[in-house]
């Protein structure tokens, strides 16, 4: 993670769900390839060209940041994560607006083969053309989407159990399509937790 680097743009990792699918287990402190699933998420932001890490917490909150303690950025607790992805989102934003950052990448908790490789790809096509950065690969749309400052309004209106889908959509004359194929393992972009076999 680096602090030089301008605009500044802050990694919110959501990681408050209740991952009921899973049923009894919290599919983020699952261990892949030898640690939890949340910490391969952590791993690529800082050591990417983020200026900030937040990660929004909610359900098992205690045993998560058990998990995390160790590994920087700022804890931030949903209390409302029961309301769904919107309610965390609406956490993670208002902290970036307090940090006045410039952008926001919205990671999910739930997809460990994101790299810093995958996050820098995207906060280059931020600095260089628009503020809304959405991934594609074999023209499959994917996360993490950057946000510029510009969005944080609409960002805290967002409801529900569908995080940002409909705003992308209603967004579409705007967005940057950034393209991932040539990046190793582009198709991470795609792959959460459901994914994983």
């Amino acid at each position: 993670m680096t602090n030089t680097s301008a605009p500044r743009i802050a990694a919110i990792i959501l990681a408050a769900g209740k991952s009921t699918r899973m049923g009894a287990q919290n599919k983020l402190l699952l261990d892949v390839n030898g640690k939890p699933l949340l910490q391969h998420v952590i791993d690529a932001a800082a050591t990417s060209h983020v200026n900030e890490i937040m990660l929004v917490t909610g359900h098992e909150r205690e045993r998560i940041e058990h998990v995390v303690h160790s590994s920087g950025g700022r804890l931030l607790h949903n209390a409302d994560y029961a309301e769904g992805m919107a309610s965390s989102i609406r956490t993670g934003i208002q902290a970036a607006q307090h940090s006045k950052v410039d952008a926001a990448l919205i990671l999910l908790g739930d997809m460990p083969y994101i790299t810093a490789s995958h996050i820098n790809h995207i906060l280059t096509y931020y600095q260089s053309h628009a503020s809304l950065c959405v991934p594609y690969t074999n023209n499959q749309r994917g996360n993490p989407v950057l946000w510029g400052k510009d969005y944080f309004a609409d960002l805290l209106t967002l409801t529900g159990d569908q995080g940002a889908r409909d705003l992308i959509k209603r967004s579409h004359r705007h967005i940057t399509h950034v393209k991932m194929d040539a990046l190793a393992n582009a198709a991470a972009i795609l792959k959460d937790i459901d994914h994983l076999n």
